[in-house]
């Protein structure tokens, strides 16, 4: 139930991609991965996943991927494949469930002022080449969370 609701918030209230847009899901055959495909097919968004295993590709495609990327070792690879299948543009949005060791090769695909989504941030975004983000065009970030505290209130 929480992956289907945390899809639910990512897809309507953090970025709501339309028909015509394209999202980029990594994990794409995982619990959530699969939840977010199904909402932005839906919608009527092109969804390319990427999933760790050929085996797992079939997974994604039944939920609605329009394409299955499997990711190897390269994340530059993944970023080149991506942007082959967008014609050079980049994705609307990337909804990312693996964090760290996808993070960089998330931001490189996206298009300018592109949304990217994030469950584990790296400490600190940062660009490996120059070390900062400064060179990229654009972008936005996010980093949603579920608290189970509610927020404090200042007296």
């Amino acid at each position: 139930m929480l992956q289907g609701l945390t899809a639910h918030y990512l897809t309507e209230s953090n970025y709501p991609a339309t028909r015509g847009e394209t999202a980029l899901v990594l994990s794409a055959a995982g619990g959530l991965g699969q939840h977010l495909v199904r909402l932005l097919s839906r919608r009527g968004a092109r969804v390319n996943g990427t999933v760790s295993a050929p085996g797992k590709a079939a997974a994604a495609e039944a939920v609605g991927a329009r394409h299955v990327i499997v990711r190897g070792a390269d994340p530059d690879e993944l970023t080149r494949r991506v942007l082959d299948l967008t014609g050079g543009r980049g994705v609307d949005v990337v909804y990312d469930g693996i964090g760290k060791d996808t993070f960089e090769a998330g931001l490189a695909a996206l298009r300018p002022r592109g949304m990217s989504s994030w469950s584990v941030p790296p400490p600190g975004p940062r660009h490996r080449s120059t070390g900062s983000l400064a060179p990229r065009v654009s972008l936005f970030l996010t980093a949603p969370r579920w608290s189970t505290t509610p927020p404090t209130r200042k007296s």
